[in-house]
């Protein structure tokens, strides 16, 4: 597939240093027909239901660079989990705890400052589960289901952290 179109290849100043800002980093490409790791079984539930309304998309096709020191070493970095080529958009899958969000948040923040010109959408794993489970991609008391979304239970208590059902840390790019 062809690169992102709303990659610029000029270099921009960081607010916070007189160097220069690396360029974004295409990641790897996988050989067609390669099967996609997916990070968490919310990615690949939303990927279906891209694959449900024939949406073009890749997955983790790009590394914007955030932090950089004095020499141009890249120290922060954040890799969209989906771009939607017709789109022209980036999308972020989160879960809910809200350390991880409030990070997500900071990082898509950074982003749009230091890429005004690039656009990304933060989607919350439970809506993904929704989704899926009212398009018929899997049942609803099914362990595809489980794995993806856990429901808050009657009265709204959610489930404590590290109870160890399920894998709420999607947080790869700290």
């Amino acid at each position: 597939m062809d690169e992102p179109s709303n990659v610029s290849s000029a270099h921009a100043t960081h607010p916070r240093s007189a160097r220069t800002r690396p360029d974004p980093i295409p990641n790897p490409k996988r050989p067609d027909g390669a099967p996609i790791p997916f990070s968490h079984p919310a990615e690949e539930a939303f990927a279906r239901i891209l694959d449900f309304y024939h949406a073009r998309w890749e997955y983790e096709p790009t590394t914007f660079p955030l932090q950089w020191d004095e020499t141009g070493r890249v120290t922060m970095a954040f890799s969209p989990d989906f771009y939607l080529p017709d789109e022209d958009l980036y999308v972020e899958l989160t879960t809910m705890r809200q350390r991880l969000v409030t990070h997500k948040n900071r990082k898509l923040r950074m982003l749009t400052e230091l890429y005004p010109d690039v656009k990304c959408k933060l989607i919350y794993r439970r809506d993904v589960a929704n989704l899926a489970i009212k398009y018929g991609l899997f049942e609803e008391d099914s362990e595809e289901a489980r794995q993806v979304y856990q429901p808050r239970p009657i009265g709204g208590v959610a489930r404590r952290e590290g109870d160890g059902k399920g894998n709420e840390e999607m947080e790869r790019d700290e």
